[in-house]
């Protein structure tokens, strides 16, 4: 291959990672009963909707702002489904132990398995030139590299592989901050079984939603958060119980359910589980490929989200997996969509009037300048109410719905807010999504005409990832690290902000930053943000030897 092409195979795999990354989640919440009916194939109802998560063949028109220009049409969206007790920002040390196991992917058993990993890394200096010119060398067109990382689809960027599976396991831990509104969710499912003799699904329903147990923390806590999210009832059918019913039977039941729970839910839906009598043998399967290990927010750290000895899906007929199919389809367009569209119009709305314009850009200055807007400085004082924290919220909806343009204008505003308030963190996160905001804007075509290594596509870009962090590392840190006289539970606000927080953030910033220009063939230039990171002030220890490992690599 090419040069060129190679790096426009990276910068291809940037821009569908941004776009994963960027998917709204859907939290889902479950009764006893519908885990233990899911469990006789292995699953959750989290792990049976994540592989039907991708849906395409729509057609829906989004023109957020009513001052751009034409509409964009989405043919295809995603969707991350999330057990709704794992929304939620966990401690540190859970973090740096989540992330940590990249860096014990292989058991004795897997000998092999590590010898093709050391194998696929450059160890003489042809090789490591041909990497850095992003062509392939024969040693990484052999077999596939084993890596354990919470995204399967997650691919090779940078020359060691458990740098790549450290990355995406780090970021997946970081994930659900009270200070971006990326990862909360824009619905939740409260799924209840159909057929259990002598219960009305219509209560369970309700009980289920009312615990605040199976309310994601997120929009509980977090200040970014809108409780206000469509709740949808899923009712799940067991045809291998005694009082399976009918699809008459069912249809009547999910008509009668939705009218009992009112016209405010999101809708009510059937789902069927279990409709193979024996276990299917000879299916491909599609469901292991998608399942993530869990992040637990106690002091036991990681635990797995399923169990079970069952082979996955073992006991899902045909029928069953393409009812999930058009589930996750129906869910998308007939709720998710619209709801996410409604409340980004509104929300410009409001931002318009508020913030763009030259009056409104004047009367924002000339009152924090004279202190008539009342915001002490830093990264707390900030509201679910407030201008910015709508900013935000707009921002981050825009990219899920794919209007890069919209959203950097946004992210853009915000920045020059919280830089005027001196709330560096929230400023640093701002940069870091400004940065893969203008990165999407550019087209294909664009990054073709130029060629690697897209010095000036990738310029606007490539500065706001890296003042993103830089803004992090001035972050004020006042609070304890789990361990000491805080425990280890316990939530970190904005007002407690840990050094090694503090770092951990720099080191997410910096290694977006690593990574993007690793898509843009620029991999010698990848030292600099991974040498940063590695000296942030409390930095891991073994974080910071991983990321100088990577930049002796690049």
């Amino acid at each position: 291959p090419t040069r060129g092409l190679g790096a426009m195979s990276g910068i291809a795999e940037y821009r569908r990672r941004v776009q994963a990354r960027h998917r709204p989640v859907v939290a889902v919440a479950t009764a006893p009963e519908v885990d233990a009916c899911l469990a006789r194939s292995g699953l959750t109802l989290v792990d049976a909707l994540r592989p039907w998560s991708d849906v395409r063949g729509i057609s829906f028109s989004v023109r957020l702002n009513p001052e751009s220009g034409y509409p964009h049409v989405l043919s295809e969206f995603g969707v991350r489904f999330h057990d709704a007790r794992e929304c939620a920002r966990v401690p540190g040390h859970v973090v740096d132990a989540h992330a940590a196991a990249a860096l014990e992917p292989w058991s004795a058993a897997d000998a092999p398995g590590l010898a093709r990993a050391l194998a696929g890394v450059p160890s003489d200096v042809p090789s490591l030139i041909a990497h850095a010119r992003g062509e392939r060398t024969s040693s990484e067109t052999g077999g596939g590299t084993p890596m354990l990382v919470d995204d399967p689809a997650t691919s090779k960027t940078f020359v060691a592989p458990w740098l790549d599976a450290y990355h995406a396991r780090f970021d997946r831990a970081m994930q659900f901050a009270d200070h971006e509104a990326i990862d909360h969710p824009v619905g939740v499912v409260y799924a209840v079984m159909a057929n259990v003799p002598g219960e009305d699904p219509a209560e369970a329903y309700r009980r289920l939603a009312q615990d605040p147990a199976s309310f994601p923390p997120c929009l509980r806590d977090a200040q970014l958060a809108d409780p206000d999210v469509p709740t949808h009832c899923v009712l799940v059918h067991d045809a291998s119980s005694p009082s399976a019913m009918s699809e008459a039977d069912l249809e009547a039941l999910r008509a009668k359910t939705q009218i009992a729970i009112g016209p405010s839910s999101g809708g009510t839906f059937v789902l069927p589980v279990n409709g193979a009598r024996e276990p299917v043998v000879g299916r491909a399967d599609a469901w292991s490929g998608h399942i993530e290990t869990g992040l637990a927010s106690t002091t036991r750290g990681i635990e797995p989200v399923t169990s079970g000895c069952a082979a996955r899906g073992a006991y899902l007929s045909d029928e069953d997996i393409e009812r999930h199919r058009v589930f996750v389809a129906e869910l998308v367009n007939l709720s998710l969509l619209p709801s996410m569209d409604r409340r980004a119009k509104a929300l410009n709305a409001v931002i318009i009037a508020n913030r763009k314009g030259l009056k409104n850009q004047l009367k924002s200055f000339w009152g924090r300048s004279t202190g008539q807007i009342a915001k002490p400085e830093g990264d707390g004082g900030y509201t679910r109410d407030c201008i910015e924290s709508q900013m935000r919220i707009a921002a981050d909806l825009s990219m899920a719905l794919r209007d890069y343009e919209g959203a950097a204008g946004l992210y853009r505003l915000l920045a020059a807010d919280y830089k005027a308030d001196k709330a560096w963190r929230r400023l640093g996160a701002a940069q870091e999504s400004l940065g893969h905001a203008l990165a999407m804007t550019q087209t294909p075509r664009r990054w073709t005409a130029e060629g690697p290594p897209h010095r000036e596509a990738r310029r606007e870009a490539e500065s706001a990832l890296e003042s993103a962090a830089g803004y992090h590392a001035r972050a004020a840190a006042t609070g304890t690290e789990p361990g000491t006289s805080q425990p280890a539970n316990a939530p970190q606000t904005d007002r407690d902000i840990t050094p090694a927080d503090r770092a951990r953030w720099a080191t997410k910033a910096g290694l977006a930053h690593a990574s993007f220009l690793a898509a843009c063939g620029a991999h010698r230039e990848c030292a600099s943000p991974l040498m940063r990171a590695s000296a942030e002030d409390s930095q891991n220890h073994a974080r910071a030897a991983l990321l100088l490992e990577g930049a002796a690599h690049a």
